[in-house]
């Protein structure tokens, strides 16, 4: 992958381009000399090193652009994968990747799930107080039609009641 499709790239795009491109960079190519198999334990350190670098990119635009807790997780997980390959652990338990490894921004999930809570608390006062102006104004046109019809045939009384 070009220096100019990432510069090409933006949003998620470039999140998923980024992340995936760590992903590649993980396992060494077949041709690779120092390549035994497909195992990424045998990565050169400059693989690791630019995958890293890509996902601590791809992990700044995560928590400047976005509120995705999601992708935030699974790119965490990889550079925790990746840090423990690249220190010889090749046996990561779950309990120490991801949102509870070592690279995972606490306050910053924390802070993005209040600002969702409370956003769509937000959005749910508005839409009730939308649906009810909206049954308001139904019953006002409602009754509004109903008077200019009682009004056509004549009937006042009906159309003061």
């Amino acid at each position: 992958m070009t220096t100019w499709s990432i510069a090409l790239t933006s949003g998620r795009a470039l999140i998923t381009r980024l992340t995936h491109l760590s992903s590649l960079l993980r396992v060494p190519p077949p041709h690779s000399a120092s390549a035994t198999g497909s195992d990424p334990a045998q990565s050169p350190p400059a693989l690791f090193a630019a995958a890293k670098e890509t996902l601590r990119r791809a992990l700044d635009i995560i928590k400047t652009r976005t509120l995705d807790k999601e992708a935030y997780a699974r790119a965490t997980t990889q550079l925790d994968l990746i840090e423990g390959l690249e220190a010889g652990n090749t046996m990561m338990n779950e309990g120490s990747v991801g949102l509870n490894g070592p690279n995972a921004d606490m306050d910053w999930v924390e802070r993005v799930e209040e600002e969702g809570k409370r956003e769509a608390g937000k959005l749910d006062v508005e839409l009730k107080g939308y649906m009810s102006n909206l049954i308001k104004e139904s019953i006002r046109v409602s009754r509004a039609l109903l008077s200019s019809r009682l009004a056509a045939h004549s009937s006042v009384i009906g159309c003061i009641a």
